[in-house]
């Protein structure tokens, strides 16, 4: 297999014939770009030439991490069980696309998860505290009923009668951090890694960079 590097303005690159079209048959190529020199673009060239041959090239992609983990979910639904399926849906939902999801899946490395599972540690949690919600508007108005609390807090009938009761024989609730668990960090990190190990598989990525998050060499998968 033969490439072609050229001149393009100030810049130097790269081409070369690939496998045709599978479905109409049509010639293709592989190509790079943006080398300073001619020697840059040609020693790009000879390492995506190797790679090809040797089935690693991965195309360069824009596919976002949510398109990506999105898509992923749906090919494996069906090899996993229906319980670690729906949690690795809300972690994705909850955790990751929030905070990464509209960047390109082939630019997250170690560096961004680490930072992604700092940030989660500190202020991940999603769900509301509804019981200091219902002690602090009890606080304001001892004669509250459970109907009151149902609505000023958006809880349960059920919730609102236990909460009552709770506080009138004086047990103050616990206030929540703001932060995750480091167990649902270490759960979520799982997850990323065995997507991103699909996605090495399937070329999206060029290789599983959830290896080199700092938590995977603490918490092993």
């Amino acid at each position: 297999m033969k490439g072609h590097v050229y001149r393009r303005g100030d810049t130097w690159s790269y081409l070369f014939d690939i496998d045709t079209d599978p479905l109409t048959g049509k010639r293709r190529q592989a190509n790079g770009s943006g080398f300073t020199t001619e020697r840059a673009a040609w020693t790009a060239c000879r390492a995506a030439i190797k790679d090809y041959e040797d089935s690693r090239r991965v195309e360069p992609s824009k596919r976002k991490v949510e398109d990506a983990l999105n898509e992923w979910l749906t090919r494996i639904q069906h090899s996993v069980k229906a319980s670690m399926w729906q949690n690795w849906r809300n972690y994705a939902d909850y955790y990751v696309i929030p905070h990464i999801g509209q960047r390109k899946a082939q630019d997250i490395d170690g560096a961004v998860l680490d930072a992604l599972y700092a940030r989660l540690l500190a202020e991940g949690r999603r769900k509301a505290d509804n019981n200091s919600q219902m002690y602090e508007h009890w606080q304001a108005n001892r004669d509250a009923k459970p109907a009151d609390l149902v609505k000023a807090c958006g809880v349960t009938i059920h919730a609102a009668r236990a909460a009552l009761t709770r506080y009138r024989a004086g047990r103050k609730p616990q206030g929540r951090a703001h932060g995750l668990a480091p167990k649902t960090v270490v759960n979520a990190h799982r997850m990323l890694h065995r997507a991103w190990e699909d996605f090495e598989a399937w070329k999206w990525v060029h290789r599983n960079e959830v290896f080199s998050a700092s938590l995977n060499r603490s918490h092993r998968t």
